[in-house]
């Protein structure tokens, strides 16, 4: 088990192609807990306009342009992944990649992983627990009181 984000699906089908793996997305903690529970990790991979921006317009007017099909066209022959959807068509994609892409486009919030939405102590002692957690170190319940103890709580 390697608790990590969706972008490793698509680096692990590009490197490990004969790799039998699947993912799952954590599962939802008790019903006190705080937070969206049917949330998903992930980051914006892609290009945004900064909604503060002086030049949206432009800046929009441009992406389209750069996404255009003829531009993805010539982007896959140089070997770069484009992030327009238009670069899959034609071509069979991969079942994770697949579930994948409609579980973040399904979820009804996208939270950040723990190692660029939270500082850097909390994150630490996340991935810390987790590791304890998944080398048999600790059990779920002791991994948390660590964490609580770790950050003061």
């Amino acid at each position: 088990m390697h608790p990590i984000g969706s972008w490793l699906v698509s680096w692990a089908i590009d490197e490990a192609p004969d790799l039998d793996f699947d993912y799952v997305n954590l599962p939802a903690m008790p019903a006190e807990a705080k937070g969206n529970q049917d949330s998903v990790i992930g980051v914006a991979t892609g290009y945004i306009v900064n909604a503060k921006s002086p030049k949206q317009k432009e800046a929009a007017e441009f992406m389209a342009l750069f996404n255009s099909p003829e531009n993805v066209k010539k982007l896959i022959e140089a070997e770069v992944t484009p992030l327009a959807i238009s670069a899959s068509e034609g071509q069979e994609i991969d079942t994770r990649s697949a579930s994948l892409s409609s579980l973040l486009n399904n979820a009804p919030a996208v939270v950040l992983p723990p190692d660029t939405g939270y500082d850097l102590k909390t994150a630490d002692a996340l991935y810390t627990a987790i590791a304890a957690v998944l080398g048999g170190q600790a059990t779920p319940a002791d991994a948390l009181a660590e964490i609580d103890r770790t950050l003061g709580r």
